[in-house]
């Protein structure tokens, strides 16, 4: 959970925040509402059509990559 400020690969940001909400992970792309995640493992999970991976990285830091079709975006976790 938090706020992630994802980069594609048009060097655009897009804030991404994701929010537990009764017993089930949402997600708020780009400030457009939240929308369910449904999990295919504890670190995946799908989202219209996208899978989004959570990871930590070698500084400690959690991650998040979204994979679409064409390509993806990824980006840290704000502190």
């Amino acid at each position: 959970m938090g706020t992630y400020d994802v980069v594609d690969h048009n060097n655009r940001t897009t804030v991404v925040g994701v929010t537990l909400g009764a017993g089930t992970l949402l997600v708020d792309y780009g400030g457009k509402g939240t929308e369910e995640l449904v999990a295919l493992s504890a670190t995946r999970f799908s989202w219209s059509g996208t899978s989004m991976d959570f990871s930590t990285g070698a500084n400690g830091g959690a991650t998040l990559t979204i994979h679409y079709a064409e390509g993806s975006e990824t980006g840290p976790r704000r502190r």
